[in-house]
């Protein structure tokens, strides 16, 4: 009987975490990741509302139990805190649902480049940023209806964590923007594995992020690969959860060898921490 009951114990306990592991972690910060389980009524229909967060769509998708609907929200670092809304649109009805902003606080991050161009770069360069800003802006922009089973990331490469997600960020004694992403320091060479399954949806050489990739998994969420040494996937090409897309490198503006790894959701880029899973 006892061995019984240690069985049924163990398959509830994996039957939790199952159901936990299909959505993020719910912070509701600046940085942070709003899970809302959305009202009763929409349970029983087999595709939920449109649901839009600053007139941006968001992910919506069914727990473990695939029984309560729930609208996954990217948080910018710089919004306000205190209340926020959703709206949650079908036909034509229209229906607000409110919830709370806290704060948070984040460390700081000091960091000194030789080449003091990347820093305050000269009009040429700044143009040249701000143009492959606005195309990046484009590509995380882009929506896919591909359907998401779940928002479970595997760390995508062995190293230790060398910058934090939000740190405030001086630059050569300049105070400059929040950190978007999480830094993994690892050697130059080391393999970068895909998060979670998705599409090559962009490959290029930028200035600030030296050769990235961005993989789309569907409903906005989206990850993004920076500094790689090399790339060994194509524009279009569909990946496997671990499959190799390229090794760490130091292009771009980078004091060392290391990835930065981001996500976004509905075009916000959150703490990537709340998605990942042992």
């Amino acid at each position: 009987m006892s061995q019984i009951k240690s069985v049924i114990l163990f398959c509830l306990l994996c039957f939790s975490f199952t159901v936990f592991a299909v959505l993020p972690e719910d912070e509701k910060v600046p940085g942070g990741v709003a899970v809302i389980k959305l009202p009763k009524k929409y349970n029983q229909q087999t595709t939920p509302p449109s649901v839009y967060f600053d007139d941006v769509k968001v992910a919506v998708l069914k727990d473990g139990k695939n029984t309560d609907w729930y609208a996954i929200v990217g948080i910018p670092l710089t919004m306000q805190l205190g209340i926020a809304s959703i709206e949650a649109r079908q036909a034509k009805i229209r229906e607000s649902i409110h919830f709370e902003i806290v704060d948070k606080a984040y460390t700081e991050e000091k960091l000194f480049f030789k080449e003091n161009k990347l820093v305050t770069p000269n009009p040429e360069l700044a143009a040249k940023i701000k143009e492959e800003t606005k195309h990046l802006e484009a590509v995380f922009s882009s929506w896919s209806d591909k359907a998401l089973e779940n928002f479970q990331l595997k760390i995508p490469v062995k190293g230790r964590i060398s910058g934090e997600y939000g740190s405030k960020r001086i630059l050569n004694g300049e105070l400059r923007s929040q950190h978007r992403g999480l830094d993994f320091a690892a050697p130059i060479g080391t393999a970068i594995m895909a998060a979670q399954s998705g599409k090559v949806i962009d490959v290029g050489n930028y200035v600030m992020t030296g050769n990235t990739v961005v993989l789309d998994h569907g409903q906005g969420f989206k990850t993004i690969y920076c500094h790689l040494h090399t790339v060994s996937v194509k524009l279009g090409e569909v990946l496997e959860a671990n499959q190799k897309l390229g090794t760490v490198g130091k292009t771009g503006r980078a004091t060392g060898p290391h990835l930065h790894f981001g996500v976004s959701l509905n075009n916000v880029r959150v703490s990537p921490k709340l998605f990942f899973v042992n």
